[in-house]
């Protein structure tokens, strides 16, 4: 409780990191990177936590972000930001290890940033099958199947789910809070609500009750192979290749610039089953 009453008092080596800038821009950039880190909210990040940070650390969520096929920009900005934030603390700097420099040296000289897999039809049923947890079965193949982001997923309520015009949509609250519509398959549709019935879970209560990272913790779990981007790689690659126009493609993912959409364009044999109508209104 103490430690709760400190941060909120504004006295934490984050907060006091914070207090530095004007910008709100620059500080909701800050929280952002530091809260993707941390996994919890930039106010709550004890001295403990931020002292407590070795190279090892560092390494692993460096790999991440590769693996999870984060841009050249938001890895360098990430590591930009988190050096920032040791500097003002005065400890060792993990983030400034040549280890590390090296290590994304080589990553970005390779062209690695971008880069994951779609899996195809068999590929997927083998995954599937593999998963003999019923909250993780649900979840991945709804993400497989709606494309969002793992960010996204744990937020879904079954209210946000809408029956319209003969069709079965879900409603997504993105980054930077902005919504989009995306439509679903009834087959889809039917094993959420089963699974949220089965479970209890109330209409305005989230239905995969987890962090971002306990999302990519399940996922490792059944494959070393994808990530939770990977899955929406997946979705993405299933509808250019079915031969859904990229704009509509681009407004079910999110995407502001059609050509990070573009990026999803990967010469790979994927799924045809069904996944929907991939049409949002």
């Amino acid at each position: 409780m103490g430690e709760v009453v400190r941060l909120l008092n504004e006295e934490s080596l984050v907060n006091k990191f914070l207090e530095q800038f004007k910008s709100e821009d620059s500080i909701r950039s800050y929280k952002s990177v530091i809260k993707g880190f941390f996994g919890i909210d930039a106010e709550f990040v004890s001295d403990y936590k931020v002292r407590g940070i070795k190279y090892d650390d560092v390494n692993k969520y460096v790999e991440w972000m590769f693996k999870n096929g984060k841009s050249d920009n938001t890895i360098k900005k990430h590591i930009s930001c988190m050096s920032s934030l040791y500097e003002f603390v005065g400890e060792d700097n993990p983030w400034k290890d040549r280890r590390i420099k090296q290590y994304v040296g080589n990553r970005l000289q390779k062209g690695d940033i971008g880069k994951g897999v779609a899996l195809n039809k068999v590929e997927i049923k083998e995954l599937m099958d593999k998963i003999d947890k019923k909250r993780d079965k649900v979840m991945i193949g709804f993400m497989l199947r709606s494309g969002l982001r793992a960010c996204e997923v744990v937020k879904v309520k079954w209210e946000d789910f809408i029956y319209k015009n003969d069709k079965w949509h879900v409603r997504v609250v993105g980054k930077r809070n902005k919504v989009r519509i995306i439509n679903l398959g009834e087959n889809e549709v039917e094993e959420i609500r089963k699974y949220v019935e089965d479970m209890g879970i109330g209409e305005n209560e989230r239905i995969f009750e987890m962090t971002v990272r306990n999302v990519n913790y399940v996922i490792d779990r059944y494959s070393d192979v994808i990530s939770a981007h990977d899955c929406r790689r997946t979705y993405t690659t299933n509808l250019l290749k079915d031969g859904v126009p990229l704009v509509k493609v681009q407004k079910a993912l999110g995407h502001s610039n059609a050509r990070t959409t573009e990026r999803y364009l990967i010469d790979n044999d994927v799924y045809d089953g069904d996944v929907g109508d991939f049409v949002t209104w």
